[in-house]
């Protein structure tokens, strides 16, 4: 199995990728069937399109990227996620990013957490991803989206965080 990383800015990419790297064997001690990659090229084609306006790189990155069986986007939960590095805003991508993945039902859970319990979560969605029982293909009307009980779900949190910011807005 082929996984990817993506995500804005300063959220743990690198780090997320080589601590799965080196968490790539089971409870039995066996090596892990799997690879983790950063994917550069579905992210210049986004930074491309944000700063450019420039979609042409969208297909060639989309053909690539779909050689991915999972993908797992990195969340906006550490301090510097919320740096611009002088590009492109975290959250204009972040957003950007699922608009995409989403419109071209890719699979992909969202991760979050420090540390070891940043690993825990991309370890949780790879195990999920694993033993889902195969099903219909996938198709850009379907998009496949993980739900669990810590909710890396992106149309959960996006209720959620939208929940939050209107009781955060009222104050009496």
């Amino acid at each position: 199995m082929q996984i990817a990383i993506v995500g804005a800015t300063g959220t743990g990419k690198s780090t997320l990728t080589g601590a799965l790297g080196t968490a790539r064997t089971s409870a039995d001690g066996a090596p892990a069937k799997w690879m983790v990659a950063e994917a550069p090229a579905l992210t210049e084609a986004l930074t491309r399109d944000l700063l450019f306006q420039d979609t042409s790189f969208y297909p060639q990155a989309l053909r690539l990227h779909r050689q991915f069986s999972l993908t797992l986007l990195t969340g906006l939960d550490l301090p510097s996620a919320a740096v611009a590095d002088g590009r492109v805003q975290p959250t204009l991508f972040d957003q950007r990013l699922r608009q995409v993945m989403d419109g071209q039902a890719i699979p992909y859970a969202v991760v979050y957490g420090r540390g070891q319990d940043r690993t825990d979560c991309a370890l949780q969605a790879i195990a999920h991803h694993n033993s889902r029982a195969p099903t219909r293909p996938r198709s850009a009307a379907t998009p496949w989206h993980w739900n669990c009980d810590t909710c890396s779900d992106a149309d959960c949190e996006h209720r959620l965080f939208r929940a939050l910011l209107r009781s955060a807005s009222v104050r009496t």
